[in-house]
């Protein structure tokens, strides 16, 4: 017997206003994030001017990579991988966007750096919060980093 659960929650300490779906199936998850559509493609000058905005303040960072943690079980070649971060505290003083896209963000902090790469999106409305995320050519969530004076 096949069992078959469906959660779909409003997430608001990731990308906020993303709709997260997960599909239990067999004992295998599929993860889609669904945009709303107030995330548009990553304008670079618009970024820029928020990192700058938010250079030497305390702030929270919530930092997300997937491959797809179920990968393999579909194709034996690829090798997952993952890592999530949600409200550690940092501080940076030098902070850029760079890339053709996909774009990286690269945050210098006193003891070491934060770095993100395959960022495509970033939630234009925002004032006070940095949202981005990237997708794969299928639409699928592979990384997001997000910064706020804020926990998530």
């Amino acid at each position: 017997m096949i069992m078959l659960r469906v959660f779909i929650m409003k997430q608001v300490s990731f990308l906020t206003n993303y709709v997260k779906i997960i599909i239990i199936l067999a004992g295998m998850s599929l993860y889609t994030a669904v945009p709303e559509e107030n995330m548009e493609l990553i304008q670079l000058s618009e970024v820029q001017h928020m990192i700058n905005k938010l250079t030497d303040e305390d702030l929270y960072i919530h930092l997300e990579l997937t491959t797809g943690a179920y990968a393999a079980h579909h194709d034996s070649s690829k090798h997952p991988a993952a890592n999530f971060i949600t409200n550690a505290k940092i501080r940076f003083s030098h902070g850029s966007i760079s890339g053709n896209g996909p774009y990286r963000v690269g945050l210098k902090m006193e003891q070491g750096w934060v770095y993100a790469e395959g960022l495509t999106h970033f939630e234009k409305n925002e004032t006070e919060r940095l949202i981005m995320a990237g997708h794969d050519s299928q639409g699928k969530l592979v990384v997001a980093l997000q910064l706020s004076r804020e926990p998530f």
